[in-house]
């Protein structure tokens, strides 16, 4: 139970604060985001096998010695490989659905799904590793993950509206590429900088990722009131 919560508490509370800053006037469409909680889950099968399958068919496996390998097998895998799954699954439930989610419970419907990703993959392929390596995860992996469900959410939002499917290609390709990039840092980089870009790496995307959030409107033409201070 232990190693559970250690592999899901930043999932819960990554869900648990966007829930907490985005809706006041509604509330979010608890059934329905439970079919994304599922895609997440059904899309870590298929990378599994898609990064299974470079590791012992091909010379592209992420931890290859040789660095060119190992760049080619996180974009391929996990950047170009994950990202497409989880948005293709995410994709599923909208389609399935078939009814007007809204701009903040579809958004909030792709994070889920990568939020239960990184969830999974903490349990299936890191649960061995120590309490610190599995903390630290839950700072770095599953934020990513969450990071990437937004820009696909944006991007399906923005497909919708515009009743175009550039905006799809451009979100999924802009999550692989920075998939990518967080995964190969260490690759490119002097040790005594490998922390530090990972840390503004992350900061970056996990602010912006956050000030995107703040400008769905939870309902058109409704601003949340600003509080009062009570002296």
């Amino acid at each position: 139970m232990m190693t559970i919560l250690l592999c899901a508490w930043s999932a819960l509370v990554i869900f648990l604060c966007l829930v907490r800053m985005k809706f006041y006037w509604t509330r979010p469409q608890w059934q329905l985001l439970l079919y994304f909680a599922g895609a997440g889950v059904a899309s870590t099968m298929p990378s599994l096998i898609c990064n299974l399958f470079l590791s012992e068919k091909t010379q592209f496996w992420a931890f290859d010695p040789d660095r060119f390998n190992s760049f080619m097998g996180f974009w391929i895998g996990a950047g170009m490989g994950e990202e497409f799954w989880k948005f293709a699954c995410g994709l599923l439930v909208v389609v399935a659905i078939r009814r007007d989610l809204g701009d903040a419970n579809r958004v909030l419907g792709f994070v889920i799904v990568g939020i239960m990703f990184g969830t999974i993959e903490n349990i299936v392929t890191y649960s061995g590793l120590n309490t610190q390596t599995l903390i630290l995860r839950g700072f770095v992996s599953v934020p990513i993950h969450a990071a990437m469900g937004v820009i696909h959410g944006l991007a399906v939002n923005r497909a919708r509206r515009r009743c175009v499917a550039w905006p799809l290609f451009a979100g999924y390709i802009l999550a692989a590429g920075l998939h990518t990039l967080c995964d190969t840092w260490s690759l490119f980089l002097p040790t005594s900088l490998i922390g530090v870009a990972l840390i503004l790496s992350i900061a970056t995307l996990t602010l912006g990722s956050a000030f995107a959030w703040r400008r769905i409107a939870e309902v058109p033409g409704l601003q949340r009131p600003r509080r009062r201070n009570v002296l």
